[in-house]
């Protein structure tokens, strides 16, 4: 990455535009969906270098569609050429595809609407010194070894009540999601009993986030569990951070960006204490969030690609494998994607420790 950041570094721009897709986007549907990773793909190049680089894909795998996705490339015989992209000079160095591992955001999600709300009316700052992640790291990697299939079906019942409809599903789902915790806290001990007694404690923030989510209580639903939400957040920060200078993000049309989510976004990311002290207090600014039609603009094309490829990589290393553009996609690996699973992340980045 450091190229990157020093080529744009040079630049006299007072703006860096990327262009973002996804892969793996099952909206709120994190337990249940169709995909165990979410990967959100940016690059920073310009767009006549894009629409060559797919002019020349296209060439390359004989394609007849006027849009080549990324699970086109994918296939055995189109790897070399999904390689070829990934290598050239104008990717290379200007690429990032932030990784979401569904299942730890899915769970960090439980945490955080419990443990973390309850410890704040008690008046306790649980994010100093790094301790909420310390126990959400604990809880992703205990609760799923000891409880088993009883903890899968307490995180998806979790899922299914922040994506209720109503309120008569709300309190249903509330009341199992209670009861299935009580369940859970008796089959363990120590910490993660502690943790999980902690959750069910914090259930009572629960129906006021779900009515949220629902809708019920505003003009606008709440989508916390989104992950495209989290992505452009992380995206533009690292962009940001990276070029020292104001982000114009282009993004593959997503319904979760309207436009009161896309000023939330801004918002937030202007603050200070949203950024790394490097930038000595200053927050990253988004000038704005466009949203595009992919088939109209070849960055969004080669930034699925980027997406597709981590989607691929993230997978098989989570089952144990590794995938044959692995080392061509590490280097733009985001370090801060949000991943639970250290075996998988070690065979993603081979040199790092997890």
């Amino acid at each position: 990455m450091r190229s990157t950041a020093s080529t744009l570094m040079r630049s006299t721009a007072s703006t860096v535009e990327v262009a973002c897709d996804e892969s793996g986007n099952d909206g709120e549907n994190l337990f249940g969906g169709h995909s165990t990773v979410f990967a959100h793909g940016s690059v920073a190049i310009a767009l006549a270098q894009a629409e060559s680089l797919m002019a020349e894909l296209r060439h390359r795998t004989n394609a007849q569609s006027a849009e080549l996705k990324s699970k086109d490339l994918l296939r055995p015989k189109n790897l070399r050429s999904a390689q070829w992209l990934l290598r050239h000079p104008a990717v290379a160095g200007n690429a990032l595809v932030t990784l979401t591992e569904k299942r730890y955001f899915l769970t960090c999600k439980l945490f955080d609407s419990t443990v973390e709300e309850q410890m704040h009316s008690a008046g306790v700052d649980i994010y100093a010194d790094d301790q909420a992640l310390r126990l959400a790291m604990f809880l992703y990697s205990r609760a799923g070894e000891e409880l088993g299939p009883k903890w899968d079906e307490t995180l998806d019942t979790y899922n299914r009540l922040l994506r209720s409809p109503d309120e008569a599903e709300i309190r249903r789902h509330l009341a199992t999601l209670r009861a299935q915790l009580i369940a859970v806290g008796r089959e363990c001990s120590g910490l993660l009993n502690n943790i999980i007694c902690m959750i069910w404690g914090g259930t009572d923030h629960l129906l006021s986030l779900a009515r949220q989510q629902a809708g019920l209580d505003a003009s606008e639903k709440l989508r916390t569990l989104d992950p495209v939400i989290s992505a452009i957040g992380q995206t533009a920060r690292n962009w940001g951070e990276r070029s020292g200078q104001d982000v114009i993000v282009v993004h593959d049309q997503a319904k979760v960006l309207t436009p009161k989510t896309i000023e939330y976004i801004k918002y937030h990311l202007a603050r200070p204490d949203f950024v790394a002290p490097s930038l000595a207090g200053g927050g990253v600014v988004v000038k704005a969030i466009h949203q595009v039609d992919s088939k109209t603009d070849a960055r969004v094309q080669v930034a699925d690609v980027v997406a597709g490829v981590g989607r691929a990589v993230a997978e098989r290393a989570l089952r144990g494998e590794s995938h044959p553009l692995r080392q061509d996609l590490q280097p733009m690996i985001d370090p801060l994607s949000i991943w639970g699973d250290v075996s998988s992340w070690v065979i993603m980045h081979p040199t790092v420790d997890g």
